[in-house]
C-alpha cells in the first residue's frame, strides 16, 4: 500500500499547500528563501510538506502558508488534523525526509506506486537539480576556457624569455626566476584543466541521467493520472449502480 493512503490529514494538508505553490509558480526554493529566518524551512522539508510526507511545526506551516498567500485559519484547521492523525499513530507514525527510500530498489528510480501528487513533487525536485547541475557546468566551462586562455598567454610569454635569454646574458638570472615561476604556474594550470575536464564530464553525465530521470516521472504521472482516472470514473459506477438499487 502507498504509504501516503494511511495518512490522509496529512496528505490533504499538503495538496492544499502544493496546489498553491502550482497556482503562483513557486518552486520550494523560493518558498523556503521567502520564508522567516526563525521559522525558515529548507526547499527539501518544503518539498516533502507540500508532498504530504512530513507535518513541520505550526509555526513554520503558517510561515509557508504565507508565503503562498493562504488563508491562516485554514491552515491551522489542517495542521491541527494532521497533528492529531500523528499523535493517533504514536510510535507507529512515520515521516520521509526525503525521496530516497520511495525510489525503486535496483534501477533507482521512482516508484510506479506514487500518487500523481508525489510525482509532481517529485518532477520538481529533479528539475531543481537539472538547474543547479546546469548552473555549475556553465561556471566550470568559464573557468576551463579562461584556463586555456591564460595557458596561451603564458607559453607566449614563456617563448619570448626564453628569446631573450640568448641575448641578454647580463640578466640571466632574473630570467631564469621568472620562467621557473611561469614554469611553475603552467604545470599547476596544466594540472587544473586536467581536473576541469574530468569535472566537466561528471557533470556532463549526470544531466544525461537527471534528464533521462525527468523524462521517466513524466511517463509515470501520466501512467498515474491515466489510472487515477480509470479508478475515479469505476467508483462513480459502482455509486450510480447503488443509488439506483443495483448490485
Amino acid at each position: 500500500m502507498n504509504e501516503s493512503l494511511r495518512y490522509p490529514a496529512r496528505e490533504e494538508m499538503g495538496r492544499w499547500l502544493h496546489e498553491a505553490s502550482q497556482v503562483r509558480d513557486m518552486t520550494t526554493r523560493e518558498i523556503s528563501r521567502r520564508m522567516n529566518a526563525k521559522t525558515q524551512l529548507s526547499h527539501t522539508s518544503v518539498a516533502n510538506l507540500l508532498n504530504g510526507r512530513t507535518v513541520p511545526r505550526l509555526v513554520s506551516v503558517r510561515d509557508v502558508a504565507r508565503v503562498l498567500g493562504l488563508d491562516e485559519a485554514q491552515c491551522q484547521k489542517l495542521w491541527l488534523a494532521a497533528k492529531s492523525e500523528k499523535d493517533r499513530k504514536g510510535t507507529a507514525y512515520r515521516e520521509t525526509e526525503d525521496f530516497t527510500e520511495i525510489r525503486s530498489e535496483g534501477s533507482g528510480r521512482f516508484s510506479h506506486s506514487l500518487s500523481p501528487l508525489e510525482l509532481e513533487s517529485a518532477r520538481e525536485e529533479v528539475r531543481e537539480k537539472i538547474k543547479s547541475n546546469q548552473e555549475r557546468e556553465r561556471v566550470k566551462q568559464e573557468e576551463y576556457y579562461d584556463a586555456w586562455e591564460r595557458r596561451a598567454l603564458i607559453e607566449e610569454e614563456m617563448e619570448f624569455l626564453r628569446l631573450r635569454l640568448v641575448d641578454e646574458r647580463n640578466s640571466k638570472n632574473e630570467l631564469m626566476r621568472k620562467l621557473e615561476k611561469l614554469e611553475a604556474e603552467y604545470a599547476s594550470l596544466t594540472a587544473k584543466i586536467g581536473e576541469l575536464e574530468a569535472e566537466l564530464s561528471r557533470l556532463q553525465a549526470r544531466q544525461l541521467n537527471l534528464t533521462e530521470e525527468s523524462n521517466f516521472i513524466n511517463e509515470m504521472r501520466a501512467e498515474a493520472a491515466y489510472e487515477w482516472g480509470r479508478r475515479m470514473e469505476f467508483q462513480v459506477i459502482v455509486l450510480e449502480r447503488q443509488q439506483n438499487g443495483r448490485p
